[in-house]
């Protein structure tokens, strides 16, 4: 078993984008990030439209599907709507 520290939560901290989550600005923490994502998905949908070798779309595939699933944890996850 991993040895999880005296507290039981090593490892466990929040990242800054979270903690934004949780703040203040919380809304605008996410509206950003959904542009973000946003822009991400749009420039890999372009880049698979421009006709990449199938490794390359491959890889690309594989990033945005990265993308989505981090688009779904901030707008369906995340309590602060």
């Amino acid at each position: 078993m991993a040895d999880l520290g005296p507290i039981g939560l090593s490892g466990f901290a929040m990242t800054e984008l979270e903690e934004r989550l949780y703040g203040r600005d919380r809304l605008a923490v996410i509206a950003a990030t959904l542009a973000r994502l946003d822009h991400i998905a749009a420039g890999i949908a372009a880049f698979q439209r421009s006709g990449p070798s199938p490794g390359d779309y491959a890889r690309a595939t594989t990033i945005g599907n990265a993308v989505a699933a981090a688009r779904g944890v901030i707008t369906g996850a995340h309590p602060a709507r």
